[in-house]
């Protein structure tokens, strides 16, 4: 950053700054590049400063460096509008359903109302007008269980409780729980424990028998 001016750049400095003949001469004799830059002076009046003398040097030289200056090149570039746009995913590709059959399920003779993974993931419970319930597998699409309700089957759940491998099926006005015969001895026995008839409804009891029930415990042959 240029120093600003000062007393020595005035038209008419004081006395001290001015130089004497003695050091115009002392300067003469050094080298160009270790003499001052400017030398002040003394005028009476701004009219007699006279024009710079290095005015038309200087703006010579700056016209020479707008024309000689070296000059870029630029490529002009032709893009294709529909470059720029991104590629998009085929409609097809966006459907939520897969179009390629990978596992038929074949067993059920109507129409399939409801299904229910079992939270392992390696088993499949669905339920048919045909008044059945099938466990399948999943990885191979085998058919590893069946039930007859005897009516449609509008859904099916499994239970909660990973200790109990219980399926629940509602059949009509009736839900119907089903041993699903998965988890090993253990795990059967204590989902039978589970399913055990009440012994106030295993009674009979004449007065329990009049009043409306909300629930009806029954035993099936079949496990349910």
């Amino acid at each position: 950053k240029p120093k600003l001016p000062g007393h020595e750049e005035s038209y008419n400095p004081p006395k001290e700054y001015v130089p004497t003949e003695e050091e115009k001469a002392g300067w003469a004799l050094l080298p160009p590049e270790e003499r001052p830059g400017y030398v002040p002076q003394a005028f009476d009046c701004l009219r007699h400063v006279p024009l710079y003398g290095d005015f038309i040097k200087e703006r010579f030289e700056r016209c020479l460096d707008l024309y000689l200056c070296p000059r870029v090149r630029k490529k002009r570039m032709f893009i294709d509008p529909k470059t720029l746009v991104p590629k998009l995913p085929k409609p097809q590709d966006l459907q939520p359903f897969p179009q390629t059959l990978a596992m038929r399920f074949s067993g059920h003779t109507g129409c399939v109302r409801c299904i229910s993974p079992h939270p392992s993931g390696q088993w499949l419970a669905s339920g048919s007008d045909d008044g059945s319930v099938r466990l399948w597998e999943v990885a191979t699409g085998r058919c590893s269980a069946k039930w007859k309700l005897g009516e449609p089957v509008t859904s099916v759940g499994w239970c909660p409780n990973p200790a109990l491998q219980l399926l629940a099926a509602a059949v009509g006005k009736r839900v119907v729980l089903v041993l699903s015969g998965l988890g090993g001895e253990e795990v059967e026995s204590a989902a039978r424990a589970a399913c055990k008839v009440p012994a106030a409804a295993a009674a009979g009891e004449q007065q329990q028998q009049q009043q409306q029930q909300l629930a009806r415990w029954e035993s099936r042959v079949d496990g349910g």
